[in-house]
């Protein structure tokens, strides 16, 4: 279910290119990006899912308006990174199918980590007021189904393999819990529904 880079690298130019058997003219920028999701989306595999399967589509970390609409033609659920201080779906909630928010996060700056992260806190007060907004903001918009954040444990200040070294766990990397954040994400989950109709 890959778009292979030889096909993305020939986005650019404005030239036939053959993908799945079939040519697409693709012209510059997005054009020609829906057939390409057509085209590489395994369909066999969808059709042949059993009854009661949900297919969440591919995670988007950024994805242009074709290919989300594309990709609404298959998928029972557009699944993309929202980090934003709210959760802001914008161009995933064009279409009638619903939003799954794969990740947010905001880092603890203040904790001795490097990194900022996507969107960051002051301190883990901070942080825990953020994350209980994020999920009130995303109960009340009917088209999130979900939020999940990242990440359970903070990077060490040495990073990851990329160099990403963020404060965003709800325990560090001594296993020691962040006590604002988990109490944020407990009283979030224990009222979450509360007022819904």
């Amino acid at each position: 279910m890959a778009l292979r880079v030889e096909h993305v690298d020939r986005l650019v130019h404005d030239r036939p290119v053959r993908t799945g058997g079939h040519d697409h003219v693709v012209h510059h920028g997005s054009d020609g990006l829906a057939g390409l999701v057509d085209d590489h989306l395994d369909v066999d595999f969808l059709t042949d899912l059993d009854t009661g399967q949900v297919y969440l589509g591919c995670r988007f970390n950024v994805a242009p308006p074709e290919v989300v609409r594309a990709l609404a033609n298959y998928a029972e659920v557009i699944s993309a990174n929202v980090y934003n201080y709210s959760p802001e779906i914008g161009r995933y909630g064009i279409t009638d199918k619903p939003v799954l928010i794969s990740e947010y996060h905001f880092v603890n700056i203040g904790s001795g980590c490097l990194g900022g992260g996507l969107r960051s806190a002051q301190d883990a007060v901070q942080q825990g007021r953020q994350l209980s907004a994020y999920i009130r903001d995303a109960v009340d918009n009917p088209k999130v189904i979900g939020a999940h954040w990242f990440q359970w444990r903070d990077q060490n200040v040495g990073g990851r393999y990329d160099g990403e070294n963020y404060s965003a766990g709800f325990f560090d990397v001594a296993d020691v819990p962040n006590e604002p954040l988990i109490r944020a994400a407990a009283e979030s989950g224990r009222t979450l529904y509360d007022g819904i109709n």
